[in-house]
Order: C-alpha cells, then structure tokens, then sequence
C-alpha cells in the first residue's frame, strides 16, 4: 500500500514545478514583448535614438521590478545622469547635476566601469566601500545595480537600477539588465555626432 506522506510530497513537487514552469513560461513572454518594443524603437533610432533608450529603462524596470532605472553617460572622467524611468525627486536630480558619479569604487556605476562587468550592491548602507551616502539621503535606495553599456570595446555609459528596500536582483534580472545594456548601446551606434551630447541634456530633464 502506498504511503500517503509520499504521495502528498510528490504532488507537492509536481505542483512546484509547475509553478516555476509557468512563470518561467510568463516571464519569457514579457520578456519577448520588451524585444519587440525595443527592436520597433531601434527602427526609429535614426531620427532619434532617445526613443530606444527611453523603452529599454522602462522595460528593464518593468521586468527587473526596479522602482528606477537610469541611464549614465561618460562624459570625461565623470558619469553625467542622461535618462531616467521611475519618479527621483527633483532635489537628486539637481544634486547630481553639481555632485556627479565618479569613475571609482564607491558607486555601483562606479564599480561597473572599472572593472566592465555588472555589480550589485545588495544593502548601500551595509556596504563599507560605498562613499555616495549623499545620493542615498536624497533619493533613499538601498540595493543597486549597475552594468556597464559598452559600444566598439570603449566604455559609453552604465545602466543602473534601484530598489528602496533592501531585496537583491537575482540572476535572471542581472541577465536582463545586461541584454538591454547591449540594446541601449546599439541605440547610440548612429553617424550623428551631435547624439551622445544630445542625449546627455535631453533625458535628465524630464
């Protein structure tokens, strides 16, 4: 006779796996209908690719469950703020226009363009390297992460996203981040020399 405390687990795992497997399944589709949207953008991005870049914050919050995304631009040796999804307050938004991010370790954006690769810091104010305590009074986040956009093997700019609670980004929304890096990147592959400076005063505005 079977045992029913084996049968009860083994439903159990039946229907935890379906589970995964449908929001696997959902997660999938979403992701697709921000690859077209994207990809429908980068038809435009001639005319102006600050289209592309404002679809790809919005679907990398949107996927990611940011409550912002930001686009940063290389501007010399400093990180100038371009775009932003998600409501900042204004008070951040002026600051960083005096007090900008610094290629260096204490910023997750920071941390992504020295060492090209994607950083997550899951708590700022657990973290002993982070020295952008200033941002964090202003705007209130807790965990970061942030990508480097890199176009030709030279660095353009970094993606950023935040959460004001204290909750990681898992693997899947690092990949996710990562892809739209590449996206965003594309966008600002285009003969019009004036872009890059177009796009650093046109998104931080809005």
């Amino acid at each position: 006779m079977a045992d029913p405390s084996e049968h009860s687990s083994r439903t159990t795992r039946v229907t935890r796996d379906s589970s995964r497997q449908h929001q696997e399944l959902k997660d999938a589709r979403h992701q697709s209908a921000a690859s077209r949207k994207i990809l429908a953008a980068l038809g435009r991005a001639v005319a102006n690719p600050g289209d592309v870049l404002d679809t790809v914050l919005e679907e990398a919050a949107r996927l990611c469950g940011a409550q912002v995304a930001q686009l940063y631009l290389l501007e010399g040796d400093v990180f100038v703020l371009s775009r932003v999804s998600g409501e900042i307050p204004e008070e951040y938004r002026k600051y960083l226009l005096d007090h900008p991010v610094v290629r260096n370790r204490s910023s997750a954006v920071g941390r992504a363009a020295e060492d090209m690769r994607t950083h997550q810091i899951p708590d700022v104010l657990n973290d002993a390297e982070y020295g952008r305590k200033d941002l964090q009074q202003r705007a209130g986040f807790r965990t970061m992460l942030a990508t480097p956009m890199i176009l030709q093997d030279e660095l353009v700019g970094v993606l950023s996203m935040w959460r004001t609670d204290v909750k990681p980004f898992d693997a899947r929304e690092r990949e996710l981040l990562e892809e739209f890096a590449v996206q965003g990147a594309i966008a600002l592959r285009q003969p019009r020399p004036d872009a890059r400076a177009r796009l650093q005063g046109e998104g931080a505005g809005k």
